[in-house]
């Protein structure tokens, strides 16, 4: 995957009007995305963050549409909705998880609505646009493990901001294939040390070291 994509990224650095803003990073090795999410929050030179994992896909307009409304709202994080799109058996099942349109502009506004009902708002870190001051500010950094990294952040995420925007508008397309990370775990047995893995990355304090 990656070594498709490095020469689209290198065209786009040679021929697009920004290219000179465009820079790769690149992992050492292999460790997890955790490590690589860090990796991008101590690189990034900008004022927003965006994650956006290879093997989905995003509208065109994604990024231009949650930065206008950042601009518009002077928000800390703007949340889209996304399709999780399942591809098994030779079947495509299709499933919509929208957000009502609404600003939540006071403080503690945000964190009273979603710690009212858990299933208010995704566990992942992909699909909204955050101003990198959220993570230096408050030392917040992805666990290096496997999976679940995303919610080790998201859990807490909330009570580290004020200004919220959620868009109803569809941008990112989640696909679940056999393979995949975030469907590994769909399997008859699952060991002892994979279970305190997971156990460990949602007890570990948010702001620990990278």
């Amino acid at each position: 995957m990656i070594r498709r994509i490095v020469p689209i990224i290198r065209d786009y650095q040679l021929n697009h009007p920004r290219g000179k803003d465009i820079r790769i990073v690149r992992q050492p090795q292999n460790g997890g995305l955790g490590r690589a999410r860090n990796r991008i929050i101590e690189e990034a030179r900008g004022k927003y963050l965006y994650h956006f994992d290879a093997d989905d896909a995003i509208s065109p307009d994604t990024i231009a549409l949650l930065h206008e409304n950042a601009v518009r709202y002077d928000a800390d994080i703007v949340y889209a909705s996304h399709e999780r799109i399942e591809e098994f058996d030779g079947k495509t099942r299709r499933s919509q998880f929208k957000y009502p349109d609404v600003h939540f502009l006071n403080e503690n506004e945000f964190a009273d609505r979603v710690y009212s009902d858990y299933g208010f708002l995704q566990a992942s870190t992909w699909n909204f646009l955050i101003k990198k001051d959220i993570y230096i500010k408050n030392n917040l950094r992805h666990k290096p493990v496997n999976y679940w990294e995303d919610f080790s952040i998201t859990i807490d995420l909330p009570t580290y901001v004020t200004r919220v925007v959620l868009l109803s508008d569809v941008t990112y397309f989640y696909y679940c294939r056999y393979g995949s990370l975030s469907n590994f775990n769909k399997r008859s047995r699952i060991t002892k040390s994979e279970i305190q893995k997971t156990i460990d990355a949602m007890e570990h304090p948010i702001s620990a070291a990278k």
